[in-house]
């Protein structure tokens, strides 16, 4: 079996007890721990770094997951560039596995039966 931890919990780990990151990666490495659970837009704007602290620490990312609103979004173009940008992100990570997070309904499109539900579905 295969254990791993949320990212954001190490980097809450260690901002709650004053330690570094390289230093809490490592600690979650002795428990036995030898992934992380990756948010992209965490990712994205650091993944150089991290992914150094992660291969530091002999951690990989097990999946990567990411937040996508393609039910308000109109341009394909726009859905297309979002997730190959996601895909080659989680692919150059090492991650296996990725998850996709669809965006939350308003209230009028919560009711199944509306027509504004029906088009955030479809989309």
């Amino acid at each position: 079996m295969k254990l791993s931890v949320f990212y954001d919990h190490i980097r809450e780990a260690a901002g709650q007890n004053n330690q570094s990151l390289e230093e809490i990666c490592t600690l979650v490495k002795s428990y036995g721990i030898d992934a992380v659970e990756m948010d992209a837009a965490c990712y994205a704007p650091q993944e150089e770094m991290i992914k150094e602290l992660l291969d530091k620490a002999g951690l990989q990312v097990s999946c990567m997951y990411g937040f996508f609103d393609f039910g308000h979004e109109d341009s394909e173009e726009v859905k297309d560039q979002q997730i190959h940008s996601f895909l080659a992100m989680a692919h150059r990570a090492g991650a296996s596995r990725v998850l996709v997070i669809p965006g939350f309904l308003n209230e009028q499109e919560m009711d199944s039966a509306s027509i504004e539900y029906q088009e955030c579905v479809r989309a």
